[in-house]
């Protein structure tokens, strides 16, 4: 079961009340579906004490979710330009380089990281820190993080419309959805956007090959004791140890989850390699989210959002095909057409264009070689659908 603590202190409470009452009341060892009763030693005498033997879950709901596949950090530029105090954005980076060079370039962005003296963090970063550790807000419309606050810290804020994240531990991904808490008891559940970067090939490998390094850290430590403690310097090497009475230690919960992680990139890479299908690591993390078929998901990347993209444009295209346009119907004609491309997450190269007026309406159509041409007649416009609508390119 994951969640926070007002989530599972309640159902906890309620339930071992109800049980600590029984086991005094029964007063001996008693077995039950649910609970036992059991006797512990206390002084010269004993005390009976409940034990659940059932497990308790929580449903998790996601239905509030909208995702997001995307390529590289240039397909989400746009995401991050529109940011606003209105429409905050949570960015996951997966190293310190990344998010200084994106807090480098987007100026109304703050970049926090694990930082355990403080000193290396600006004093922009600390004021933020503070701010949400305190109120569970953030002042600036782009907060950039690491791991930082992957666990631990919520962030409770109706204006945080927008997650990116760049990381590909299923786990980690969870745990920073959570952090963007919704207000359940609301009528209207808050949507929320998240947009989740695919892995290539290339990054799946480059991923096996570091756990792999890491499982062989973990082996070293066990062999040399002590001594190797000089050897681990890095903080990303302190959850790698423990020391119990000055004996060092592999993490051994730490070991079993870079097995589990290994088994599951191993999968990825084999499927990627048999199928030649990037979209298997989205499939999978749609399925995490409990959302079975995958036909639904229609934010992807690459050929196949294109291909989705192309085929909603042309089966509304259609519907205006050979049509006269008034002023009015042209107005919508153009939100709509934007609207499908919000939707599949294209967006112009020139943000002159991010208004569709005619010209870029028809360099749309060009880009994605559709044939259709969108020409304005005095105070009309027309749709002219030429061939069969779809470009033979």
């Amino acid at each position: 079961m994951t969640g926070t603590t007002s989530d599972i202190f309640p159902l906890i409470r309620d339930n071992a009340y109800e049980l600590g009452t029984k086991c005094l009341n029964n007063g001996s060892i008693f077995i039950g579906d649910e609970f036992a009763c059991v006797q512990a030693p206390i002084g010269d005498g004993y005390t009976v004490y409940p034990t659940l033997k059932k497990i308790y879950t929580l449903e998790s709901d996601y239905s509030n979710i909208q995702f997001h596949f995307y390529k590289s950090s240039k397909d989400i530029d746009e995401v991050l330009n529109s940011a606003s105090s209105d429409n905050k954005v949570m960015y996951f980076v997966k190293s310190n380089e990344h998010g200084e060079s994106l807090n480098g370039k987007f100026k109304n962005s703050v970049f926090l990281f694990s930082d355990s003296t403080g000193e290396r963090l600006s004093e922009e970063a600390k004021k933020e820190l503070r701010k949400i550790s305190l109120e569970e807000k953030f002042s600036s419309d782009i907060l950039i993080t690491t791991s930082l606050l992957d666990n631990g810290i919520n962030i409770k804020d109706s204006n945080v419309k927008t997650l990116i994240i760049d990381q590909s531990d299923p786990v980690e991904i969870t745990q920073m959805i959570g952090r963007k808490r919704i207000d359940r008891q609301a009528n209207n559940l808050q949507k929320i956007d998240v947009y989740i970067r695919l892995l290539s090939l290339k990054d799946i490998s480059f991923t096996i090959n570091r756990i792999n390094e890491t499982i062989k850290e973990l082996g070293k430590i066990d062999r040399t004791g002590i001594d190797y403690l000089k050897h681990l310097t890095n903080d990303s090497d302190m959850n790698l140890w423990y020391v119990n009475d000055s004996k060092i230690s592999s993490n051994t919960l730490y070991g079993e989850k870079l097995k589990n992680l290994l088994e599951y990139y191993n999968y990825l890479k084999e499927q990627y390699e048999k199928n030649k299908d990037e979209n298997i690591f989205a499939e999978t993390i749609f399925k995490i989210f409990g959302l079975s078929n995958f036909d639904e998901l229609k934010h992807i990347c690459g050929s196949d959002r294109n291909t989705l993209l192309k085929k909603e444009l042309v089966e509304f295209l259609e519907s205006y095909a050979g049509s006269q346009l008034t002023q009015t119907l042209r107005d919508t004609f153009a939100v709509e057409v934007k609207k499908i491309c919000n939707k599949y997450d294209y967006f112009p190269a020139d943000k002159r264009d991010s208004r569709m007026n005619d010209n870029s309406i028809s360099k749309l159509f060009k880009e994605l070689g559709l044939e259709y041409s969108f020409e304005a007649n005095e105070k009309t416009w027309s749709v002219i659908k030429e061939n069969d609508g779809v470009s033979s390119n």
